[in-house]
């Protein structure tokens, strides 16, 4: 829910010097709900605000995974 706060008020954030993240790598054993999590809570939300992207807008990328370990390093 913080990262969903951030996107919405990126200024309150940004005047307290906290940067927007880029990406989110949500990780738990199958069935977690991982995928339920970014569905409902994030892109629900974001996706019906956003009509159009320019330089300030902020976007961020999500990702799921039960196997972190594996993932090449750049990804993480």
């Amino acid at each position: 829910m913080e990262l969903v706060k951030s996107l919405k008020n990126p200024k309150q954030y940004q005047d307290l010097g906290a940067k927007i993240p880029k990406g989110a790598m949500l990780t738990g054993p199958p069935g977690a709900g991982k995928t339920l999590l970014a569905k409902e809570k994030t892109l629900n939300q974001m996706l019906v605000e956003m009509d159009g992207f320019n330089s300030t807008t902020n976007v961020v990328v999500l990702a799921g995974t039960n196997r972190p370990n594996v993932l090449d390093p750049a990804l993480t």
